[in-house]
């Protein structure tokens, strides 16, 4: 007689989140998002309107991610976070923790 093996469920990941990043800058001509879900590299956030609101829609992991504005050519925090960590710059880095549905 076979013994039923019981199958145990596959583990389920949490899902990616579409995140959207808003800054807003009325005089800023060009704004980048940088963090640790791009490898730091500048991405650049779309001007949405003469209001100088700038905006970006990344699918970001569930975790706790690390990032900055960059406003004409310099490195900003976002006016918007409320967790802070130092970076190895002697500034710091902003702090979103994006949660997953599983």
């Amino acid at each position: 007689m076979k013994r039923r093996t019981q199958l145990k469920p596959k583990p389920t990941l949490p899902s990616p989140r579409t995140t959207t990043f808003v800054l807003h800058d009325c005089e800023a001509t060009k704004v980048f998002i940088a963090g640790s879900f791009t490898g730091w590299a500048l991405v650049p956030m779309d001007r949405l309107g003469q209001e100088g609101r700038w905006e970006k829609r990344l699918v970001l992991g569930a975790c706790r991610h690390e990032y900055r504005y960059v406003v004409d050519g310099e490195w900003i925090d976002d006016p918007e976070a409320v967790e802070f960590v130092p970076n190895p710059h002697g500034s710091r880095n902003c702090i979103i923790a994006v949660l997953g549905s599983i």
